[in-house]
């Protein structure tokens, strides 16, 4: 065995169709143990609505992934390549105004939400609990479920302070699935901090 003291791993996260996506810098790790990290140089990492324009504090919204490792699609799978590769909007975040050629970038189908303190919550999928991030990365809590695959959430209620979790069976295990009878169930707790409520229009 060879043992190199003054190696320094990087945490990477990336997605199948960009190469990499992020990274989480090894003076990081132990501060930041659930975080993907930041972006890699030449890639950016949005937040988008379904129209592509910016998500606000607490809105739900797509992870997205762009810049120069976007491939070019999957091999002969021109409807999962039509899912996944799409092109940004041209009011994106990060794209300059007045530019002539298009853009394809990475739609995860992953989702994240900010609540009223501007902290970040996710569903950690096969991660058994939710985790709440500050605004500047750092793990600021968990919360135990009582199933592995957590989706997505919503804070709704009256005082905007329960928080409703989405839940998946597929891919479990009938062992698994035995021991996790509240898998595929939608769940519900009560959260010291509020949401934010939905912005309401109306429609002419």
């Amino acid at each position: 065995m060879v043992i190199v003291p003054s190696a320094k791993p990087f945490l990477m996260y990336g997605l199948t169709e960009a190469f990499r996506s992020t990274y989480l810098p090894p003076e990081e790790v132990d501060r930041r143990p659930d975080s993907i990290g930041k972006a890699i140089p030449n890639a950016e990492i949005l937040v988008l609505r379904e129209d592509g324009s910016e998500c606000a504090p607490d809105e739900p919204g797509e992870l997205v992934h762009r810049g120069a490792l976007v491939g070019m699609g999957y091999w002969n799978d021109a409807e999962k390549t039509a899912e996944r590769y799409r092109l940004l909007p041209a009011q994106s975040p990060g794209r300059q105004a007045g530019l002539q050629l298009p853009e394809y970038a990475v739609f995860s189908g992953d989702t994240v939400r900010r609540d009223a303190e501007g902290f970040l919550w996710t569903g950690l999928y096969a991660g058994d609990r939710l985790a709440r991030f500050t605004p500047d990365g750092r793990l600021d809590t968990t919360v135990p479920m009582p199933t592995s695959n957590l989706t997505k959430l919503c804070f709704g209620g009256a005082d905007m302070k329960t928080v409703y979790v989405t839940s998946a069976r597929a891919g479990l295990s009938p062992e698994k699935l035995a021991a996790q009878p509240l898998a595929g169930s939608l769940l519900a707790f009560e959260s010291p901090v509020a949401g934010f409520a939905a912005t309401r229009v109306k429609l002419a």
